[in-house]
């Protein structure tokens, strides 16, 4: 349901509306809050998603949890959501809408994955050097993950660029199990 075409109807809409009263940035920053919490939280999405639950309960555990960090605009938009039944589309909601954000303002997404966390000398290095590959704004997402031995991973779009330790070791790995390697007697 993340991705659904309902969640990006809704999220456009929100965008605009959010363009057109001189909100954007503020929403955008709300709606990260809500995406990083609703991924988060497993009772929050399951609440959401939850035909037990009435929506004006639904619709006062989301103020509850999100009202103070939220504008008149959000709370309104997830009032009309609840009173469509959309709830359940939250998550989705919030995530098409960080997309189409980053779409709207040419920001690109770089995701690069290490085997330990970097320093910001390194991050800021990357952020140039991704930058030089594509001419938009970059936002970098930090990974660690250790099964990479060492080298990183750097993911744009539909780029991947793998400088891993693994991956080398794999290669090397497929290449001695090649036939052309057996002794011959």
């Amino acid at each position: 349901m993340v991705g659904s075409k309902i969640a990006r109807r809704y999220a456009k809409s929100l965008l605009l509306l959010a363009k057109e009263r001189g909100e954007l940035e503020t929403v955008f920053k709300e709606m990260e809050i809500i995406r990083k919490t609703t991924q988060q939280n497993k009772d929050l999405r399951v609440l959401f998603r939850s035909p037990v639950v009435p929506k004006d309960k639904k619709l006062k555990i989301f103020l509850s949890i999100f009202g103070e960090e939220t504008s008149a605009m959000v709370k309104g938009f997830f009032t009309i959501i609840t009173k469509n039944n959309r709830e359940h589309l939250t998550e989705g909601i919030a995530v098409s809408f960080g997309d189409l954000y980053r779409e709207n303002n040419k920001i690109l997404t770089a995701k690069v994955t290490t085997a330990v966390e970097m320093d910001a000398d390194f991050s800021e290095k990357m952020k140039a050097l991704v930058s030089k590959l594509e001419h938009n704004s970059i936002e970098i997402h930090e990974e660690v993950n250790a099964d990479i031995v060492g080298g990183l991973v750097v993911r744009v779009g539909d780029m991947q660029i793998d400088m891993s330790v693994a991956r080398q070791l794999r290669d090397i790995k497929r290449e001695l199990v090649r036939e052309d390697y057996k002794v011959k007697m």
